[in-house]
């Protein structure tokens, strides 16, 4: 299921060949080496206007509950934009990217492949007040922590878009660093 997860993450990211053929290689490695686990933590990632760069963990509910696509198959099904989206790789998932690639050899790739991309808030609080609306009832109901995840995500980005900044999301792994991230919103930064 991380395969398709991965799949369908890097169609939307639309970033080319380099991108697509590593992430085949990391689905296939992810899947015998280190599943996604319920202790990833989701980050919203912060850029001010000025360059400034402040983040804010979300928690494990919506990682979780992606696991197998269903977030994403429920804002496909519905035509909202999924919130993979806005995901970008995290320093070390980039590393051990160009680390993958390097190891198969054939294929090129540059390191601005693998840089974040900055989007407007509005596009995310659109696409979260989507996933909060059909996600409601019945069979697409989302659980109650993924719904307070949701909604501290969408306040956060309506407080981004008033702000001016511009966001991502990434999922961090347990032991990876989010110095990359800069200071936490909640500390005065952002």
């Amino acid at each position: 299921m991380l395969a398709c997860l991965t799949c369908v993450r890097i169609n939307r990211f639309d970033l080319g060949l380099a991108r697509t053929a590593y992430h085949q290689a990391f689905a296939s490695c992810m899947k015998r080496v280190v599943p996604m686990s319920d202790e990833s933590i989701l980050y919203l990632v912060v850029r001010h206007r000025r360059g400034q760069v402040a983040h804010k963990a979300i928690g494990s509910a919506i990682v979780e509950a992606d696991m197998d696509a269903g977030l994403i198959r429920l804002a496909l099904r519905k035509g909202i934009e999924p919130l993979a989206t806005f995901y970008a790789d995290s320093p070390a998932q980039a590393e051990h990217a160009k680390q993958t690639l390097a190891d198969l050899g054939d294929v090129e790739f540059d390191d601005k492949d693998f840089e974040p991309t900055w989007f407007d808030p509005a596009q995310g609080i659109e696409a979260l007040n989507g996933l909060l609306e059909h996600g409601r009832v019945g069979r697409h109901r989302l659980s109650e922590r993924v719904r307070r995840e949701l909604e501290l995500l969408g306040r956060t980005l309506a407080e981004v878009r008033r702000r001016s900044c511009q966001f991502y999301l990434v999922e961090v792994r347990p032991g990876e660093d989010v110095d990359f991230a800069g200071l936490e919103l909640d500390r005065g930064q952002g």
